[in-house]
């Protein structure tokens, strides 16, 4: 049984083209919107101190793996630290992440008067930033080196 390729026309290379760069352009600024929030919130928190995660509010999280849903349980840490100051302060972070569990130390950015908005520093905080840049750095090149493989085929005279 021989198999043979499907050879795209021409409109639907086009719209295959456009597909991976749009989507290479939507990750990346999806990772740069998210790089510059962060980079933000750590600014409006120059303060710096250690924490310790004192309970996690256990919540679970959908994704999907190919056509299965799978769920996963993460930790909204609880996080208990000492300002400058002395001052003794406990908050419920923003975000949950896998990585957290109860008695972690973590380290903390506050702001010195208002220490309530503070933000967890963690590696958790720059895993969607890794991971829309690879997407869109990888959309983008494979877009880009297929465009050029196909216009290299067209100047030798190659469908």
């Amino acid at each position: 049984m021989v198999h043979r390729r499907h050879q795209f026309k021409p409109s639907e290379k086009n719209i295959l083209f456009l597909m991976g760069i749009t989507l290479g352009l939507i990750s990346c600024t999806v990772a740069f919107v998210t790089y510059v929030n962060i980079h933000t919130s750590l600014q409006q928190r120059p303060a710096a101190s250690q924490g310790r995660i004192i309970s996690c509010h256990m919540e679970s999280v959908a994704f999907s793996i190919g056509d299965t849903m799978t769920w996963a349980d993460d930790c909204r840490p609880a996080v208990q630290f000492q300002t400058a100051s002395g001052q003794e302060i406990a908050f419920v972070s923003s975000y949950t992440w896998g990585g957290f569990h109860q008695g972690d130390n973590v380290s903390v950015r506050y702001q010195p008067d208002r220490p309530q908005e503070t933000l967890i520093v963690s590696d958790g905080l720059w895993v969607n930033v890794e991971i829309d840049s690879f997407l869109g750095l990888l959309f983008l090149l494979v877009s880009l080196f297929w465009i050029s493989s196909l216009r290299h085929k067209r100047s030798r005279g190659e469908s």
